[in-house]
This record gives structure tokens, sequence and C-alpha cells, in this order.
């Protein structure tokens, strides 16, 4: 399954406006943010979300994850199945399930 055509990755205006309106394209105009900056305006900006939206911008990054994740699966064994991609997929997530506890 290739990624739609008119998928943009919310990665660019993820966290810049509530979900579902536009934001600056990436390399568009805007101020020069450092990381600290950068960290205070994503801080204000979850600030301003309601919880629904924050819930679904949450869901939003994770799917686009996983269809990234997919995504590289893919390319990287072009020769396998849909069913072995999704077992490798699978597989992947079982050895990662709370790795961080």
């Amino acid at each position: 399954m290739a990624l739609d055509p008119g998928f943009r990755p919310p990665l660019f205006y993820a966290l810049s406006c509530p979900v579902g309106q536009e934001a600056l394209p990436a390399g568009g105009a805007g101020p020069q943010m450092t990381s600290q900056g950068a960290h205070k305006a994503y801080l204000e900006t979850l600030r301003r979300m309601t919880p629904e939206q924050r819930l679904l911008k949450a869901l939003e990054l994770s799917r686009l994850v996983r269809d990234l994740h997919l995504h590289g699966l893919r390319r990287r064994f072009p020769q396998h199945s849909k069913t072995q991609i999704r077992e490798i997929f699978l597989g992947s997530l079982k050895r990662c399930w709370n790795r961080n506890y």
C-alpha cells in the first residue's frame, strides 16, 4: 500500500494550529526558532488546544508513525507479501512493547 499522493505529514504543522486548520508549510515564512524557542512554542500550542484536539493530534501522529513504519518495511522487503510484511510489523511492535519502562 503506497502513501496517498495528497498525504501531508503533520510534522510540519502538527502543533502550530488546531486540528483541521492549515498553518505555514515547512520552510515557509515565519520566525527562526531555536530549540528552546521551539519548545516554548510547542508547550504554548499544547496549552491552547482543547483536550479533544490534543487527543486527535496524538492519534494522527500515531497513525503517521505506523504508516511510515509500514512504508519502510515495504521498501526494505519488496519481495514479501502483505501477510509477511504484517508479520514483520507485528513482530517489531512486540519487540518494542514497553521497552521504555
